[in-house]
Order: C-alpha cells, then structure tokens, then sequence
C-alpha cells in the first residue's frame, strides 16, 4: 500500500512551490527596489537642481579649483615650515599640561623660554603673516581630505606658541610686540581657512583665531597702563590694526561655509555610491547584492543629510544666532512630522543623519562676538589714552575716532551692539549670551551649566579692568624705551 502510494519519480511538490515563492519574493524585491532606487535618484536630482538653483556647489565639477602659487609667494609653505620648527622641551610639555589661569611668575618664565626655544619658527610666521596668497594644496577629487589635514595637530602647536610669546611680551611689558605677536596668531587662523577646506580645518582655524582674541581680551585693559601719553602714542598704531584684523570676519564666514558645501557635496556621493558609514564615521562597502539593493536607503539618508548641510550653510551667514538657529533642519534636525514612510525606513536603515546643529552655530557666532568685543576693549583703551584713562559714557563715543561702526552683538536678534556698563564694578561690555535675553550683565551661570566660561552665564561679560596680564616683575616706565 505505502509503496503504490507514493509517486516515481517523487514529484518535490513542495520543493517547487517553495521555488516559486522564492521566485515571487525576488520579483517583488526586484520590482521594489527599482522603485524604490527610481524615487531616490528623483530626490537625489531635486536636491542637485535646489542647490544649484541657489548657487551652492553640491558636485565635483561646481567646485573651484585653486591656481598653483610659486612655494616662495604661498604662505601655507611658509607656515608648514614654521610649524615643523616648533620645538617644546619635555619641562615645557609638562608644563603646558598643567597650565592654569590665572598665571604665576613661574608661568611666565616658562612662557619667556618657550618663546627663546622658537624664535625660528615665530621669523617664519611673521614672514607668512606677510604673504597674501594661501594654497594648501587640493587632492585629486575635492571630496577627499585636504592636504593640510595631516599638519592641523602641527599649526594648533604653532598658534600655542604664538599664544604663550604674545602672553611673555605683553608680561615683560613690551605690548607692541606682543600685539604683533596677537595679529601672527590671528593671520594663522585666517589662513588655515583659506579654500580648499573642510569643515574640521575650518573649526581649527576658527579656534586659532579666536585663541588670539581670548589673549586680546584679557590684555587689553592693561596695555600701556601707567604710562605718559608720549609713551603710549607708541602703540596706538599696532592697536588700530589688530583692530582691524579682529573685525576682519570675510575668511571666517567663507571658510565655514566652505567646508559645509564640501560636507554636503560629500555625503550626497556617498549616497549616490551605495556606500553607508560605520560607527566611527568612516565609510563601510556593502557586500554586492545587498550594496544594490539597499542603495536607495543610502541615497535618501544622504538625501536628508545634504538637505541639513545646506540649510547649516544657509544658517551660518545670517548676522545672527537666534535667526541662524531658526532656520528649518538647525534647531529641530530628529523632529520626524510630516515625512513619508518611505523616508522614516530610510532613517531607520541608514542610521542618524548628521546636521550641523546648534554646536557648530555656537562655535561661529561665538568667535565671532569675542572677535568683536576684543576690538571694541582695544577702541576703549585707546579712547582712554586720549582722556586721562576715563572711560566714555556711552560706547557711541568710539565712532569715528576710534571705531568705523559700532559692531554688532551677534548673539542679539535686533542686531543691537553690545550692552555698556561703565560704572559697574568692574565696568564689563557684555553680550546677551546665548540665551538671546538681555540679563543686565548677569554673570549667574544659566540653567543647570557649569560655571568657568562666560559662556555658561546669562550674559557674556567682558572685563574693563586689568586681570593679571603682567608679570609681578613688570616695570612700565620701560615699556615705551623696550618696545621702540
């Protein structure tokens, strides 16, 4: 009986519905991905077609290229050359690990070595800072990293030297060298921005220039205090141009955006490429059939991307934080409302997609308002030696003498300048801070921040009064005789 029932040869009937739902299930993966890959590429063409609509570089071809500059007339050879001369002894190193503010006259001393140790490099970086052209190469495709990112850790110790020469002459009081020393530092930052960029040497330039402005600020109130007005008439000069370098903000503002064009433009042809990004950021290839099949998840993900890139980029030249922070994909980048399902398993599979948030905002605008405070500090001292060291009344006295235009508070919507306070104790300039709010000069730390930086209060205040800048050994009725 059970041999008669069973057929010759078997008949695999289950064997073959199995192949033809494995049949059906690879038509309709076949047939949903190219759906899926055709409305991908559609939105990868709008975002190609809205950005070139707006006159951002998105593709290889929209990207400049650099003119070559002979090595004797680029000013990125000059400073590669500096950085690599840098030298710190193992006394220094330590030190500089455990450096606090504010500085003793051991600091100091150990600031007057590092400068002896490196005057070579800091001849070179002069001579850079007198160079007007900057070209720190190009790879073959702009989407690569930049040559000079290797040598950002070598130009961040350069800028650390400046930082520690300008503080040992402005201690030993010779303030028109150590203001020379400020405008090296700041020219530094100013040309680690030069394009071709990216967005992490961008960071590090901003973060060079503004090193200089925080020395700015805090030596500035004692810049030739005590001294006759023969005397200071002396560093008038280097003041007014150190000035005009801190209020010079065209390579921060280009730089940055730069960079994030070449972010965006970046992550679109990686989407475009079917390659995804691991943990670490690097990018990871897909093995081949799931590469393809998964190439539109990559695509829209990187579609999202670009789309918050470029509106960071649109964010980053407006005049101000609070209306830089309110534009679409900065201030709420994971909100989901409103996108389509396609969209959301596209986040799903491809992961958190980057956007150049509120940190990177705060880090510009911020630059930006110490830039602006240190130039102002710098028109209220010199305003103080034409008046016997009285402070003016209101800030509106700078203009003309002293300052073109009054700058703006880049942390004030209405953009306002800064808030004046001259008979406080001490007499602060001050910002709104990041909360956008007027606090009157409240230096409460806000909300559940710590405490230790302007910036973690309601109000950023600057200090009009002398900090400890000068060495206890500082004799100012020099000053005039060793800086000339």
């Amino acid at each position: 009986m059970s041999e008669a029932a069973t057929p010759f040869p078997p008949r695999y009937r289950w064997l073959k519905r199995g192949l033809a739902i494995g049949a059906c299930v690879l038509l309709a993966l076949a047939a949903l991905r190219w759906w899926w890959g055709r409305e991908a590429q559609r939105r990868v063409d709008a975002v190609i077609a809205d950005a070139r609509a707006r006159g951002e570089p998105i593709l290889p071809e929209d990207f400049p290229s650099s003119p070559l500059i002979p090595d004797s007339e680029n000013a990125a050879v000059t400073y590669l050359r500096a950085a690599a001369a840098v030298k710190m002894t193992t006394p220094a190193r330590d030190w500089e690990g455990s450096y606090q503010e504010p500085a003793t006259a051991s600091d100091f001393a150990m600031m007057q070595q590092i400068e002896a140790d490196n005057s070579a490099a800091l001849a070179l970086a002069r001579i850079a800072r007198g160079q007007n052209h900057v070209n720190w190469g190009a790879p073959a495709s702009p989407f690569l990293p930049p040559p000079i990112k290797p040598r950002l850790g070598q130009l961040r110790g350069l800028a650390r030297v400046l930082s520690y020469s300008a503080r040992s002459e402005f201690a030993a009081g010779h303030d028109i060298k150590g203001i020379e020393l400020l405008r090296d530092m700041i020219a530094e930052g100013r040309a680690i921005n030069a394009r071709p960029n990216s967005l992490i040497t961008s960071l590090v330039g901003i973060g060079v220039g503004n090193a200089g402005s925080q020395v700015a600020i805090d030596l500035s109130p004692s810049l030739h205090d005590g001294m006759a007005a023969d005397a200071r008439s002396s560093v008038a000069v280097p003041m007014r141009e150190l000035i005009d370098d801190l209020l010079d903000e065209r390579g921060l503002n280009s730089s940055i955006v730069s960079g994030l064009y070449l972010e965006a433009g970046s992550a679109l042809s990686a989407g475009q490429s079917g390659v995804g990004a691991d943990q670490s950021g690097g990018p990871r290839a897909l093995v081949l059939p799931v590469d393809w099949l998964l190439q539109p998840v990559w695509a829209m993900r990187e579609c999202e991307v670009t789309s918050g890139i470029l509106g960071g980029a649109r964010a980053m030249v407006l005049p101000n934080l609070p209306s830089a922070s309110a534009m679409p994909r900065v201030t709420t980048p994971t909100d989901t409302l409103g996108e389509s399902e396609l969209e959301t398993l596209s986040r799903v599979l491809g992961g958190a997609a980057f956007y150049p948030g509120r940190h990177f905002l705060r880090v510009k605008f911020v630059a930006v308002c110490d830039r602006r405070a240190a130039a102002i500090m710098l028109a209220l001292r010199l305003y103080q030696f034409d008046h016997r060291d009285a402070l003016p009344e209101k800030l509106s006295a700078l203009v003309p003498n002293y300052l073109a235009a009054l700058p703006a508070d880049p942390m004030r919507a209405d953009s306002g300048t800064f808030c004046y306070l001259p008979h406080a104790r001490p007499p602060i300039i001050y910002s709104v801070g990041l909360n956008g709010k007027d606090d009157a000069g409240s230096a409460a730390v806000a909300g559940t921040a710590s405490s230790g930086s302007r910036w973690n209060c309601l109000d950023a205040d600057y200090q009009l009064t002398s900090t400890s800048a000068r060495s206890p050994a500082t004799a100012p009725s020099t000053q005039a005789q060793d800086d000339n």
